[in-house]
């Protein structure tokens, strides 16, 4: 499962977020809320995360121009977007 924040987003918030994530996904009441609603969470850190939006970023890109959708703002490039993956820590849930 991965979360997506700003391009500023302090190292100490990542690395908090980074740490909370896994317990809270983990937890039974938000596994049962996710397979509600199809979505099975997993991951394998922020580095996959990010190759992966980067690669299907052109393909979606492409199809929203072939559709005509235009963007509303400027965009930025995946490189100017901080990727974060669920790592393991329960510090938020206290």
């Amino acid at each position: 499962m991965g979360v997506f924040g700003p391009a500023a987003l302090p190292a100490d918030v990542f690395a908090t977020l980074g740490a909370a994530l896994p317990a809270i996904v983990a937890r039974p009441e938000v596994q049962a809320r996710l397979a509600a609603v199809g979505f099975e969470a997993g991951g394998a850190g922020p580095q996959a995360l990010g190759a992966l939006v980067a690669s299907e970023l052109p393909r979606w890109a492409a199809l929203a121009r072939a559709a005509g959708i235009e963007p509303e703002r400027e965009t930025r490039s995946i490189a100017d977007v901080d990727v974060l993956q669920t790592g393991e820590s329960e510090q938020l849930l206290d």
